[in-house]
């Protein structure tokens, strides 16, 4: 809702081209590539195992490795849903994708932001002008 259509520009075999997005509170969605799957996908599709079903149809190929393609897929639908795109929710009934991290990727982890010493956060804020000691 509140979303505009516009373009983007993506480096393509060299050249820079002019493909679909969508634009709200300064956020870009792109209409292109993976994006477009999982827009596409979820247009029509709202309970996780048709989601995953369209998944590994429409990612079949796009990688190498299949498992590469649901992985890419996952962490494009997570930005989604982080950038406000995708409101994701989840009734206990229903069954969740059936992914498991397994060996943690650059791509695919638990959340590291708690990992870090609050020194380092406090010194990143302050060279950024967006910290003040009391």
């Amino acid at each position: 809702e509140g979303a505009k259509r516009g373009f983007v520009p993506i480096l393509h075999e060299g050249r820079i081209i002019q493909e679909p997005c969508w634009e709200r509170d300064g956020r870009i969605l792109p209409g292109v590539g993976i994006f477009k799957v999982l827009t596409d996908i979820l247009s029509t599709e709202h309970r996780a195992e048709f989601i995953n079903r369209e998944l590994q149809t429409r990612m079949l190929g796009l990688f190498a490795d299949p498992a590469q393609s649901v992985d890419a897929a996952l962490q494009c639908l997570e930005a989604m849903i982080q950038e406000g795109w995708v409101v994701a929710s989840h009734h206990p009934k229903m069954p969740l994708l059936p992914y498991r991290t397994g060996d943690e990727t650059e791509g695919m982890h638990r959340n590291w932001d708690g990992a870090l010493p609050n020194v380092t956060v406090a010194a990143a804020l302050r060279s950024a002008g967006q910290f003040q000691q009391s």
